[in-house]
């Protein structure tokens, strides 16, 4: 049956899209077509599947001027420039800074930024060490290879944890979650940069068209790229800033109230349930208050 069909392709739209490192809602059923929304950063992007007599057509709705609009459009056409392949491989620089973020899609928890310096040395003990993007190792695997990269190359991270109740406070000043980013970044790269000057590169996982902002009188040339993990120093600082991340749920206190990660309708249902013991306001302490759960609640 085509609504069969229309429900099979749209599941496999989610998926896609999911696998690309965006949030995806739960698909629903409408009386002419099925939809979820994606979202990154605050942004949102409704992916709509219409079935009738003349077949199966795709909608995408939300702001065309965003870059996610069009990386949408890019993933599910199947036109990925810039983005990395499971079989790409990348070529390690010179004396370079890789920077990466944990938490920006959780409801829940802080936002944590980190950077990471590599030479030739580093990039080769690193390899040994099997590093890789901490969205491909378990919370365990993460804890392990913390330490390891905390017992021998501690001084060559920098990492900057925004816990709820500062994020929030800073998220205010701009409303805008890249501005914010591009400040964080730019704070941890400036920290490795003034310890090793003689830097010749910078490697972001991108997250918006926002440019850093460094105090350098020798710049390094930056590289703003999806999929930045692929480049070691930035799999390292992915791995130092999910496992911050995930210290901050292991607080006795957030752990006696059973909080989780994410943002899905589990979590939806515990913020609901933490604004009936401490009230609305009091999520602050807890929780990015503009996320669309606390605007529900």
């Amino acid at each position: 049956m085509l609504k069969d069909d229309a429900l099979n392709a749209i599941l496999a739209k989610k998926t896609l899209l999911s696998k690309n490192n965006l949030i995806c809602s739960d698909v629903e059923r409408k009386n002419y077509n099925y939809e979820f929304t994606a979202s990154e950063n605050g942004i949102n992007i409704k992916i709509q599947l219409y079935f009738g007599k003349k077949g199966l057509k795709t909608v995408i709705q939300g702001k065309k001027e965003t870059a996610l609009y069009h990386r949408i459009i890019n993933i599910l056409e199947g036109k990925q420039e810039g983005i990395f392949n499971d079989t790409d491989e990348v070529e390690e620089p010179n004396r370079y800074i890789g920077s990466d973020e944990s938490g920006k899609g959780d409801f829940f928890g802080p936002l944590v930024v980190a950077a990471f310096y590599c030479n030739e040395n580093i990039s080769k003990k690193l390899v040994t060490l099997k590093i890789k993007d901490s969205k491909k190792l378990s919370d365990n695997k993460i804890s392990v290879l913390y330490r390891n990269l905390e017992e021998d190359f501690g001084k060559y991270f920098a990492y900057r944890i925004v816990e709820p109740e500062e994020y929030n406070r800073l998220y205010k000043q701009d409303n805008n979650l890249n501005i914010l980013l591009n400040k964080l970044h730019s704070e941890v790269i400036q920290q490795l940069l003034s310890k090793f000057p003689k830097t010749e590169n910078i490697v972001v996982d991108k997250f918006s068209e926002q440019k850093l902002v460094l105090e350098s009188n020798n710049a390094p040339n930056i590289t703003y790229i999806h999929k930045g993990e692929r480049y070691l120093a930035v799999a390292a600082a992915s791995i130092v800033a999910r496992h911050k991340f995930n210290q901050w749920f292991e607080q006795e206190e957030i752990f006696d109230l059973q909080i989780g990660k994410g943002a899905s309708a589990a979590i939806s249902k515990k913020a609901a349930e933490l604004a009936q013991i401490f009230g609305k306001e009091k999520l602050d302490k807890y929780a990015k208050v503009h996320f669309k759960i606390y605007n529900k609640l």
